[in-house]
C-alpha cells in the first residue's frame, strides 16, 4: 500500500491533528501501526472522535515508540475509567516525554462512557477549548 510505504518515511511528523474525524476503535488500531516510525511526533491530537476502551490501547505503542511525544489529546471520546486506567499504567513503562510527568486529565470526566481526557508531558502545551 502506497499509504503504509508514506508512513514508514514520515519521521518528520511532529504534530497529527485529528480532531473530531469519528475516528472509532478500528481506525485507531490501524494508526498506532502506522505511527509508529514516527519516531519524532511531539503532539498527537485524537479528541472529539469515538475511541473507545480498545481504541484506547493504541497510544500506549505509540508513547512506547515516539520517544518525543508530549502531549496526547484523548479528550470528548468514550474511554471509561477502566481503559483510562491502562493508559496510566503504561505512563510507568515507556519513555516518551508525555511519560515523565505527572498526568492532566484535563476535560476528562473518567466515568463510564465518558472521556479520560488529556496527558500533557512536562514543558507541553495546554489546549483550551
Amino acid at each position: 500500500m502506497r499509504e503504509q510505504e508514506f508512513w514508514r518515511g514520515c519521521t518528520a511528523l511532529n504534530h497529527l491533528y485529528l480532531r473530531s474525524n469519528q475516528i472509532v476503535d478500528e481506525g485507531a488500531s490501524f494508526l498506532a501501526g502506522l505511527l509508529g516510525n514516527c519516531k519524532g511526533l511531539a503532539q498527537l491530537e485524537l479528541s472529539d472522535n469515538r475511541i473507545g476502551d480498545e481504541g484506547a490501547r493504541m497510544p500506549t505503542g505509540v508513547m512506547r515508540e515516539c520517544t518525543e511525544l508530549a502531549y496526547l489529546g484523548l479528550g470528548e471520546n468514550s474511554i471509561s475509567a477502566e481503559g483510562a486506567g491502562r493508559l496510566a499504567e503504561v505512563l510507568g513503562e515507556c519513555t516518551s516525554a508525555v511519560c515523565q510527568s505527572e498526568p492532566d486529565w484535563t476535560r476528562g470526566s473518567g466515568e463510564p462512557g465518558g472521556d479520560a481526557g488529556d496527558l500533557h508531558g512536562a514543558g507541553s502545551p495546554r489546549r483550551e477549548q
